[in-house]
C-alpha cells in the first residue's frame, strides 16, 4: 500500500536530517554505500547476523531511542506524558525495536475480526466501548517507549530508500543461491525472487542441518536458522564480504549436506 504524498515527504524530510550521508549516497549503491550502511548497527563481526525472517538487529539510533524514551518514562510514568507516545506498533525485516508489530486491517473488514485478548477500556460488553483501531489496542499498559521507536525504524528506511532495501536484499539472496547452486548443494526456495525474496533455505537432512547450523555460527560468525534445511535470510546490514565468508564456509562443509 503506497503512503500517501504528504506523509513519504515528512518520513523523507526526518530521515534527511538524521542521516543526510545516507540521503546523499543513496544513489549510488555500491559496496562503499552498504558498508556504511552496515556501520549502523552494532553487531560484530564475529557474530554477524543473517536471519531476517526470524530476528534482525535495529540500527543503533533505533536502539538508543528506546533507552532514551524508557529513562522519560521512568522520569515521568504519568498518563499525562504518555500521551505523547505514538501509539503504532513492529521487527523482523523493518529492523525495529524487538516485540512490536503493526497491524493494518482495512476500515470495513474491522466488525468481522476481534482481538484475542483485551483489557481494561474496552468496556463491561461484549461490544466495545473504544471505536474504529483502538478496538485492537486494548491491551492495558504496554512499552511505549518500543512502541514510539518504531517511527526512527521508520526513518531509517526511508532515509535508505524502500525501493534500494529490496534490491539490496534481493542481490543478496540472488548471489547466496548461485553460490549453493555452483556447489551443487539443493536450493528449497524457489529461484525466482518474486517466490522466495530474501530468504534462502539449502536442503539438508534435519539433524545435519542443525549441526551445519552451530558450525556456521560457532567456525563462521554468520547467524542462520535451522528451519527447514539451512535457512539464510541477508538484509542490507550484511555485505559482500559476510557473502564470502558463508561461501566459504559452504565450501567447507559441503559434506554435511550429502
Amino acid at each position: 500500500m503506497t503512503a500517501p504524498a504528504s506523509r513519504r515527504a515528512f518520513l523523507f524530510a526526518a530521515a534527511a536530517a538524521r542521516f543526510p550521508q545516507l540521503i546523499k549516497a543513496s544513489g549510488l549503491a555500491d559496496e562503499a554505500y552498504w558498508e556504511m550502511v552496515r556501520a549502523h548497527f552494532a553487531f560484530s563481526e564475529q557474530r554477524t547476523p543473517m536471519n531476517a525472517a526470524n530476528l534482525c538487529p535495529a540500527p543503533r539510533m533505533v536502539s538508543e531511542r528506546v533507552v532514551d524514551l524508557t529513562l522519560d518514562m521512568d522520569r515521568d510514568c504519568s498518563f499525562q506524558n504518555r500521551e505523547k507516545f505514538t501509539r503504532t506498533l513492529d521487527h523482523k525485516w523493518f529492523m525495529g525495536p524487538r516485540e512490536v508489530g503493526i497491524l493494518y486491517v482495512k476500515k470495513e473488514r474491522m466488525r468481522e475480526i476481534w482481538p484475542s485478548c483485551v483489557a481494561p477500556g474496552w468496556g463491561d460488553d461484549v461490544e466495545p466501548d473504544v471505536a474504529g483501531a483502538r478496538k485492537f489496542e486494548s491491551m492495558g499498559q504496554r512499552d511505549d517507549a518500543r512502541l514510539a521507536a518504531v517511527r526512527n525504524a521508520a526513518e531509517f528506511h526511508a532515509a535508505v530508500g524502500a525501493a534500494q532495501v529490496e534490491a539490496r536484499i534481493l542481490e543478496l539472496a540472488r548471489m547466496l543461491k548461485e553460490e549453493a547452486r555452483a556447489l551443487d548443494l539443493a536450493l528449497v526456495t524457489p529461484l525466482q525472487p518474486e517466490l522466495s525474496a530474501g530468504v534462502v533455505v539449502i536442503r539438508a537432512p534435519g539433524v545435519k542441518a542443525r549441526e551445519i547450523h552451530e558450525a556456521l555460527y560457532r567456525q563462521w560468525g554468520i547467524a542462520g536458522a535451522a528451519t527447514g534445511g539451512l535457512r539464510l535470510c541477508p538484509h542490507i546490514y550484511n555485505t559482500r564480504g559476510h557473502l564470502e565468508r558463508v561461501a566459504a564456509a559452504l565450501r567447507s562443509m559441503r559434506s554435511l549436506f550429502a
